[in-house]
């Protein structure tokens, strides 16, 4: 067991914000923990609250990884290497980005294996957030390894090899095409997801777009929670409205004027700006509580 303190963290609002898609069950809240599964491990990570808005961690692991390794996943998943209070200064621009860091404070962004994140992210198109996670959860019955009455993330290889029935029981649906091609792609050398950890945004995205299924979106997303590539700014429904709404006066907006503006705006920390943005937006806006920041800061 390993101990950890992490300050400026909301549990709740990190997990339950649709960023990590491959934890198991549900989020607890008595006690609050989570387990997750990549496909070397599993792990079992438990949070006491010490103060507010901080937490002691405790986590076990059983898999394929060294003690450095594992605290190394866990400080990902949880995105311990964040110093919020610089975040919060430098996306906290105007009274709307206030409002929603206030609203959802202590949301982290987390890291997941590339992989994993690819899949998730493949199989999100024109999907909500509960269907995306029972698929996912469906594959790692079918086709991940069990270990002490858990299964890991499949691997590449499984998916790769797997037949089309086999995975489009897992309801995915018309996704199962994007997802088959991409693990060969995967397996047969035609993208090297590592590489991608060194190269520049711009560059890491443009190896993504040229698979069927890894749009705009998609491919931010993988960016975004699988390599940690900040400047990465997903652009779904929800945030397009927010961005048209509070900044441009609700004009209609093309997507790379919105990546432009954002970049300007947020610079290596606008995934982070997204999350608060998608976060507010998905919870608010149904109820046109957004309306009251009409006006660009």
């Amino acid at each position: 067991m390993v101990f950890m303190l992490i300050k400026d963290f909301s549990p709740f609002f990190t997990f339950s914000s649709g960023q990590v898609l491959n934890f198991i069950g549900e989020f607890k809240q008595k006690p609050i923990g989570i387990s997750f599964a990549t496909t070397r491990g599993i792990f079992d990570v438990r949070f006491s609250e010490v103060g507010k808005h901080a937490f002691e961690i405790t986590y076990n692991y059983k898999g394929a990884y060294s003690e450095k390794e594992a605290r190394k996943e866990v400080t990902e998943m949880l995105g311990i290497g964040s110093n919020m209070k610089e975040v919060y200064n430098r996306i906290g621009t105007d009274a709307f980005m206030k409002k929603a860091i206030k609203a959802f404070y202590g949301m982290r962004l987390t890291q997941s294996d590339p992989w994993i994140a690819s899949v998730s992210f493949i199989i999100s198109q024109f999907n909500n957030i509960k269907n995306i996670r029972n698929s996912v959860q469906k594959m790692m019955k079918k086709f991940g390894k069990k270990i002490d009455g858990k299964y890991l993330f499949p691997t590449c290889e499984r998916i790769a090899k797997s037949s089309k029935s086999d995975l489009m029981s897992c309801g995915i649906g018309y996704r199962y095409t994007y997802l088959h091609e991409f693990a060969n792609a995967c397996l047969s050398g035609k993208i090297n997801l590592n590489s991608l950890y060194h190269k520049n945004y711009k560059e890491a995205k443009k190896d993504l777009i040229q698979f069927k299924g890894i749009g705009d979106k998609v491919a931010d997303c993988i960016l975004l929670f699988g390599y940690g590539k900040g400047e990465a700014f997903p652009i779904d429904v929800w945030v397009k409205r927010v961005v048209e709404r509070i900044y441009f006066h609700n004009k209609k907006k093309k997507i790379n004027e919105i990546h432009n503006f954002a970049s300007q705006r947020f610079g290596s920390l606008a995934g982070y700006a997204q999350q608060y943005m998608f976060q507010y937006a998905r919870t608010y806006m149904r109820s046109n509580r957004i309306r009251k920041y009409t006006k660009p800061a």
